[in-house]
């Protein structure tokens, strides 16, 4: 034990040692896919809305994974816009005193000061 560590003494996190961390998890990352695509490498024929096609089953499966991802970030992409205006909507009501009553409060973001 150190003694930082009986002390209770916390490092901070710094924007150099997330950017470190990122780093790292995105070179094991790329290491495993590498060895996905090397292990995967016969080639395969594919039929899409009629036309067809041979190519790598690794290559096949990372375009099927991304196209997947795609959607997932668009559909969180669009519930985040969704969230936004209603705060929005929210802070412009009461600011206009449609919540006379005293209990609703504004609501705060992270993109308020």
């Amino acid at each position: 034990m150190t003694d930082d560590e009986r002390e209770g003494v916390r490092l901070r996190r710094t924007r150099t040692r997330t950017v470190w961390i990122v780093i790292v998890i995105a070179v094991v990352f790329l290491a495993l896919l590498i060895d996905f695509i090397v292990q995967n490498d016969q080639r395969i024929t594919i039929h899409f809305l009629g036309a067809s096609g041979r190519i790598s089953e690794a290559l096949a499966l990372v375009i099927a994974a991304l196209a997947g991802a795609i959607v997932v970030l668009l559909i969180s992409a669009a519930r985040i816009v969704q969230l936004r205006l209603a705060v929005r909507r929210h802070n412009r009501a009461l600011r206009r005193g449609a919540a006379a009553d005293g209990r609703a409060k504004p609501v705060e973001t992270e993109d308020q000061p």
